[in-house]
């Protein structure tokens, strides 16, 4: 990821990719990126307490998440959880 210039957005849906891990956090701080969408993933752990002011859609439905929400999700931005 460290070498990726311009992403706007990431859609990784259904392919268990990260399963069992957590959300890597370096997603989060891309300072392009607008869209992330990680849902059904058997993501676990928490979100990440750090995010770009780009990010202006967050999905992380359909994971196995734990912990707190971060002090971001009442900035305005679209977030799903279940």
């Amino acid at each position: 990821m460290c070498c990726l210039r311009v992403l706007y957005h990431l859609i990784s849906r259904n392919y268990n990719l990260y399963k069992n891990c957590e959300i890597p956090s370096a997603l989060f701080t891309m300072n392009s990126l607008q869209y992330l969408f990680l849902g059904n993933n058997s993501l676990s752990g928490a979100i990440p307490s750090q995010k770009s002011e780009t990010l202006q859609t967050i999905d992380l439905s359909y994971n196995f998440l734990s912990g707190n929400l971060p002090s971001w999700v009442n900035s305005g931005l679209q977030l799903y959880v279940s």
